[in-house]
């Protein structure tokens, strides 16, 4: 995949760089902490029969992954929580 089999064409990587990096920058930044406690149950949930514990990491992002989900069902189909 990397790198790529034909060149970006340079003014496309030129107008990428003047919508990303123009100011003012337009961009939020949050932070999510998670305690420990909480990182252990998930991790306890997450854990199959057969696989290895997964990480912290792991476990953090794909319970961030499977609310965004839901939620973005949610806002696409109001009434999807009924089915």
């Amino acid at each position: 995949m990397f790198p790529p089999g034909n060149e970006v064409a340079q003014d496309y990587l030129s107008n990428m760089e003047n919508l990303w990096f123009m100011e003012p920058y337009n961009s939020i930044t949050m932070i999510f902490t998670f305690d420990a406690k909480f990182i252990a149950e998930l991790r306890a949930i997450a854990k199959g029969e057969l696989e290895a514990m997964p990480s912290r990491i792991q476990v953090v992002l794909g319970f961030i992954w499977k609310r965004s989900m839901a939620a973005s069902r949610t806002i696409s189909d109001p009434l999807n929580h009924l089915y």
